[in-house]
């Protein structure tokens, strides 16, 4: 399975956004606070989407700059730039920290849109139907930056009925992050998106990462194979744009 590169590790575990539930519960204790501000703080970031420490209110104060020294932070993505294509499908372009960049886009079917969204920057499978495949292994993102990719383009005003691991990379070679993703967008203290309207898909090698779905959470489970032929037929992942194609543009 992919390694997660060291510009993409560094701060990690820092990042609040990053931690489920038990893990902030986890972190609290360890950082000798409430039990219960850990379900403040998962709340503030993934309900209301508060971009600062501070900004947690209900937490004491002492406990928050008790945080912030200790280096916890909140992660961003940075969104460069939105694209429309002539059929309606909307692409944005994010960027992490280093300025890898990679994509996630909207797709609009009537009144109901399905979002696409990435779970690496470029790919290590190198599908022929695929543009990311041209764009090679570039990083893994963290279930932070997966995740921020549904609130950023939801909080733009763009709803989702269902969310689909269909943007760059394939999701079973990012196994761990990507059922991070999953538990933070289902957890009821969030956005408690639905088991239903979230899919994993993996395109290649899929049946060789089944056995690290977590079958814990219901909403982790459910895995679709598309398979080379029927990715084709589907065409979603041929009309992803190579993202270093728009490198010298900004937002």
């Amino acid at each position: 399975m992919g390694q997660i590169l060291p510009c993409i590790l560094d701060g990690m575990d820092k990042d609040l956004k990053n931690k489920t539930l038990p893990e902030l519960e986890q972190l609290v204790t360890q950082e000798q606070g409430r039990t219960f501000d850990a379900k403040y703080i998962f709340s503030f970031i993934h309900e209301k989407h508060i971009g600062t420490i501070e900004e947690i209110s209900p937490l004491p104060k002492s406990f928050r700059h008790r945080l912030i020294e200790a280096g916890y932070r909140i992660s961003s993505l940075d969104l460069v730039k939105r694209f429309v294509d002539p059929d309606g499908t909307l692409k944005f372009l994010f960027a992490l920290p280093d300025d890898t960049r990679f994509e996630a886009v909207l797709l609009r079917d009537g009144d109901r849109n399905t979002l696409c969204i990435s779970s690496q920057a470029g790919c290590k499978m190198a599908c022929g139907f695929c543009a990311t495949g041209a764009v090679g292994y570039l990083a893994n993102l963290t279930g932070a930056q997966i995740v921020d990719q549904v609130y950023q383009i939801t909080r733009a005003g763009h709803s989702a009925h269902n969310i689909v691991y269909m943007g760059m990379g394939e999701p079973f070679d990012n196994t761990q992050e990507v059922l991070r993703s999953v538990r933070i967008l289902n957890d009821p203290a969030g956005q408690h998106i639905g088991q239903r309207r979230i899919d994993q898909v993996g395109y290649r090698h899929a049946a060789a990462y089944v056995h690290a779905i977590d079958s814990r959470n219901p909403a982790a489970n459910r895995v679709i194979d598309y398979g080379l032929d029927d990715g084709v037929a589907d065409g979603h992942e041929a009309r992803l744009v190579n993202p270093h194609e728009y490198g010298g543009r900004d937002g």
